[in-house]
């Protein structure tokens, strides 16, 4: 319990400390606006076919809105804390590499057409093509616990940024 508290007092202190400088704000704030115009016209492919444009926003329900605007938020966090931690130069190249990795990779998986697409590249490849279907059917069945899940990734990783902050502020 003390470590869930550590946790989350890292991460009120990094937020605290980062984002009060110009710099690190416009980094969050274009971040951001990038991974939320991103999230609100992919997320809703499953409904349009995955067509994306605009007709994704007459399929942009409130749970894929609201998935949306957090993950962008811990996005736009990750963005801001690598920023400041590599501006400092205090966090090493494995930290700074796995905060990258751990704030792209997540996105890139559940909420692009990058998954589709290497679903196809392995239906092409293999003689089992018929049970893509039943591949896209699970990740539509289970789409929000896959968003969850992705949620939860980019949260881990702004808590593990956090630190990284808080080892520069120290």
């Amino acid at each position: 319990m003390n470590r869930i508290k550590e946790g989350f007092s890292d991460f009120s202190r990094s937020v605290k400390t980062v984002l009060t400088e110009r710099k690190y704000q416009g980094i969050f704030l274009g971040v951001f606006t990038l991974f939320f115009t991103l999230y609100i016209f992919t997320l809703p492919a499953t409904y349009t076919g995955g067509i994306v444009g605009w007709i994704s926003l007459q399929y942009l329900t409130p749970e894929l809105a609201v998935f949306s605007f957090v993950m962008s938020v811990e996005t736009g966090l990750i963005a801001s804390f690598i920023a400041y931690s590599s501006t400092l130069s205090l966090g090493t190249e494995l930290e700074t590499s796995s905060g990258i990795a751990g704030s792209i990779l997540p996105p890139l998986l559940c909420c692009s057409p990058l998954l589709p697409a290497l679903g196809a590249v392995v239906a092409s490849l293999t003689p089992l093509a018929i049970n893509i279907g039943y591949l896209q059917g699970l990740i539509a069945v289970y789409e929000t616990e896959i968003l969850l899940g992705a949620t939860l990734i980019l949260g881990y990783s702004v808590l593990e940024n956090s630190k990284t902050v808080r080892k520069c502020i120290n």
